[in-house]
């Protein structure tokens, strides 16, 4: 029940429902109520909102640690969308894009 690998923990509520998710350092595979993503979500679009949520929480941390890094990418929905469908590609590919514009 209780696990000793550190997460990062998330609460969020509206109207009388609760949804909590913790996110852990691992392989990149997101598992739903110990499901496997594909198998939870049928839909092709489904599967892109949380792949899109991802990447939002991806630039969320990179903008997060901008003051550390010098790194920092603006939040919106195309970023969010490239981060979280190609991945650690899709945010070189943005750096890149920042860099020659």
């Amino acid at each position: 029940m209780y696990e000793s690998k550190p997460y990062f923990y998330g609460t969020g509520r509206r109207k009388h429902s609760v949804a909590r998710v913790r996110v852990y350092n691992g392989t990149g595979k997101v598992t739903i109520n110990g499901r496997d993503m594909n198998d939870y979500f049928g839909l092709e679009t489904l599967k892109l909102l949380v792949n899109t949520a991802l990447g939002f929480l991806a630039l969320w941390a990179v903008n997060a640690t901008a003051a550390i890094t010098g790194v920092a990418l603006g939040l919106n929905l195309l970023n969010a969308l490239t981060i979280g469908v190609l991945g650690l590609p899709g945010f070189v590919l943005l750096l890149l894009a920042q860099w020659v514009l």
